[in-house]
């Protein structure tokens, strides 16, 4: 198996966080970066784009896990 590491930087959501009820009263913005490893071997191989990691998935699961 041959690996790669995906790096996703500076990714913005919006979640309420915080301690005090002013702080759960607002949604504030996290910079979060992501950092994976994926195998990379099938889909360089085969030149298959479908067997890539979707990137716009990876961000969407992330924002829907924060808030």
């Amino acid at each position: 198996m041959s690996r790669g590491t995906i790096t996703i930087t500076n990714l913005i959501v919006h979640a309420v966080i915080g301690v005090y009820a002013f702080e759960q009263a607002i949604k504030q913005p996290l910079r979060i970066t992501l950092y994976f490893v994926v195998d990379v071997e099938r889909a360089a191989s085969q030149d298959a784009l479908a067997m890539t990691v979707d990137y716009a998935a990876v961000c969407g699961a992330t924002h829907d896990f924060v808030k």
